[in-house]
């Protein structure tokens, strides 16, 4: 048995080739196969809304962002187009 463990798929494998033969399988394959992936991107996204979070609260905590509004800071992490941020 533990053979067998040793060879099934792990990690991003198991996600998007195991999984994806055993939706094709189900009966109602596609409700259950979008239902899936649906659920991958929210997790997805919701890793970055947390990574985001951290960056900008270290941002907004250090004293020479203290005189900039919130909006153009937040603007200028999501862009990284890298230009001046205006002053209040």
């Amino acid at each position: 048995m533990s053979a067998e463990l040793n060879k099934a798929a792990q990690g991003t494998g198991l996600a998007f080739i195991i999984m994806t033969d055993v939706f094709t399988m189900l009966p109602g394959a596609p409700f259950w196969s979008f239902l899936f992936f649906a659920m991958l991107l929210a997790l997805g996204l919701g890793s970055q809304i947390g990574i985001l979070e951290g960056v900008m609260g270290t941002f907004f905590d250090m004293p020479q962002f203290k005189s900039y509004r919130k909006v153009y800071v937040s603007g200028e992490i999501l862009g990284g187009s890298g230009t001046a941020v205006q002053k209040r």
